[in-house]
């Protein structure tokens, strides 16, 4: 949750979500329509960094957003935390995707480009075969199509890796690498405070919890 003052006046409140499906849509829905104050929906995945809104009391403005939106913030007036907190992604849960995302990372890349690789395979097995064989009109038809099919999966795969690639270049480095250990140690710092406070008890230091017992 962030809260905003600027001058001394509170400022609207945003919350990232997350939407999984069409239940979540009404749930949150008559959540935003008791709210007091406007109530925005804001997609702030844009890679140049614009922001864009609509109103979320609105059914049909904010059902498309919530499907086409990558990303989604609720910006209302009114502290809606503890009615969405279902449905509020919290900071936890962000550093632990980040981390599993930066600890999966590697294995894709290497996958992506085995896979490339038995593409590259393929396409020479092809090409041999136009080059050797004796084909006639359909069977060369039909070469040519699977050619096709493999220069579009090859693509794909030589895609995944070049992604996957920035990133582990990015993960590799010393000093993302530290950054990573501390995300760690404040991961189970998190998960330590939201255990302990599960099972707090809390241990009278002056009153006797027997009289208390017999007074009440």
């Amino acid at each position: 949750m962030n809260k905003y003052t600027f001058g001394g006046k509170q400022t609207m409140r945003k919350y990232k979500i997350r939407v999984d499906t069409k239940s979540d849509i009404t749930k949150i829905m008559s959540i935003i329509d008791a709210a007091e104050g406007d109530v925005f929906l804001l997609n702030q995945g844009v890679e140049d960094g614009t922001e864009f809104r609509v109103n979320a009391k609105s059914l049909l403005g904010f059902t498309l957003a919530v499907c086409e939106w990558p990303e989604k913030w609720i910006k209302c007036d009114a502290d809606l935390y503890t009615a969405l907190k279902d449905f509020v992604i919290a900071y936890e849960e962000v550093i632990s995707n980040f981390l599993r995302l930066t600890s999966n990372i590697e294995s894709e890349y290497r996958v992506a480009s085995e896979l490339l690789e038995e593409q590259n395979q393929l396409t020479q097995d092809y090409l041999h075969k136009l080059e050797l064989g004796k084909l006639n009109a359909v069977e060369l038809t039909k070469v040519a199509k699977s050619i096709q099919e493999n220069r579009k999966e090859r693509r794909k795969h030589k895609n995944d890796m070049e992604y996957a690639q920035i990133i582990v270049e990015f993960v590799q480095n010393p000093q993302t690498r530290d950054v990573l250990h501390q995300l760690e140690a404040t991961l189970g710092k998190l998960r330590k405070m939201k255990k302990q406070r599960q099972y707090r008890v809390y241990r009278f230091r002056v009153i006797d919890e027997e009289d208390l017992v017999e007074q009440t």
